[in-house]
């Protein structure tokens, strides 16, 4: 039997992204497997994560983590392609023409171009929502509003809830952040980080128009019978668009990672106000919602193809691809295997570097702490 080969270190790359193509292979006859390194052997393997590196399948695909992963780089999506690794995997997928643009319009080089070069599929994670939740864009009002940032702090989640109660809105709120990131991101999620996220979410657990989601729960699923998402910088203002609904954020909220590079707000979020204009803009926002409806439009159409079926479109087109392209040269087996080694030799090297760095700055404080 044929095997495919999904690899990825986070929770949710394994039960979200992967998960509708996952289920397409399996419903077409193929084994599959989940792998946080890539070193389970397969016919095809599947990557997306940052700075992925192509493991011990015949044939690789490289796709992006996040929707938002080029905020850094914005408005000049083609820089992105400059730094990822994509020239050492078979084949890149992408989610739309925004991405597909971007790539084309790139500087060529071995290190950004997929041998097979790169194919717009959509975004599989969005398939099942898409199909089951969008909404329709001759609705005019507003009832249910979703919370739901990349990081809480500096008070974001209680100016959402009173704006949202005092704008008689039903609130819903969903958080990432749970006990597996802790080892993953431990910089950001700190003990006082954690203990902030839970207080605020114990102050708008008093209110009864308000829904705190698990953190396990998929987004996309959160977004049902939503009518705008409030966030601050995240990808999840491109999954709201896959459902027609509009986003907002407040120009002066703060991001955890400080002075975060390229424009902020995005581009691509819908409204952005001040927080102090927050409840009587949701007061309001009635009035201009048509309008934000047709920006959410041209949103979607610009980043996403074959929404609700881009399962099918993906498993179709790589299929066909991996039948019918010649084998990989031996010039090119030896890049790749080179690069790599190069690669992880580097990342050897750095963090080796960063703990000599740690301890001699440790054995310094010591040596003050003895000394006063």
């Amino acid at each position: 039997m044929a095997k495919v080969v999904f690899v990825g270190v986070e929770p949710m790359t394994q039960q979200h992204i992967w998960m509708p193509l996952k289920n397409e292979f399996q419903r077409n006859g193929w084994e599959t497997v989940f792998c946080k390194t890539g070193k389970t052997s397969g016919d095809i393997g599947f990557y997306c994560e940052d700075s992925s590196l192509p493991g011990k399948q015949d044939f690789t695909v490289i796709t992006i983590n996040g929707l938002d992963q080029d905020h850094v780089v914005r408005p000049d999506y083609t820089n992105w392609f400059s730094k990822e690794n994509w020239g050492l995997f078979d084949l890149g997928v992408v989610p739309g023409p925004r991405w597909l643009n971007g790539w084309v319009a790139r500087r060529y080089s071995l290190k950004n171009t997929p041998r097979l070069g790169v194919i717009p599929v959509g975004w599989f994670k969005g398939d099942d929502a898409v199909n089951k939740n969008s909404r329709s864009f001759k609705n005019k009002k507003i009832k249910t509003v979703l919370y739901a940032p990349q990081t809480e702090q500096d008070g974001k989640q209680k100016t959402v809830v009173e704006a949202a109660v005092a704008a008689g809105l039903f609130l819903k709120i969903k958080h990432w952040e749970d006990t597996p990131y802790i080892d993953l991101f431990p910089n950001l999620l700190t003990n006082s980080y954690m203990q902030n996220l839970a207080a605020e979410n114990k102050f708008a657990k008093k209110f009864k128009n308000i829904k705190i989601y698990p953190v396990s729960k998929n987004f996309m699923e959160t977004l049902s019978d939503v009518d705008l998402l409030i966030t601050d910088q995240s990808s999840v203002l491109y999954e709201a668009s896959m459902l027609n609904i509009p986003t907002l954020t407040c120009i002066d909220w703060k991001h955890a990672c400080g002075d975060c590079r390229g424009p902020q707000p995005s581009p691509d979020i819908t409204i952005s106000v001040h927080s102090k204009e927050l409840t009587e803009t949701l007061k309001n926002i009635d009035i201009d919602y048509a309008d934000l409806l047709k920006k959410t439009k041209l949103i979607r159409d610009m980043n996403f193809v074959h929404l609700g079926g881009s399962s099918k479109v993906a498993f179709s087109s790589i299929i066909d691809i991996h039948q019918r392209v010649r084998q990989k040269s031996n010039m090119n087996a030896l890049y790749v295997t080179t690069m790599k080694f190069i690669i992880i030799f580097r990342l050897g090297l750095r963090a080796k570097r960063r703990a000599a760095k740690i301890f001699i700055s440790s054995l310094l404080n010591r040596i003050v702490f003895i000394f006063k």
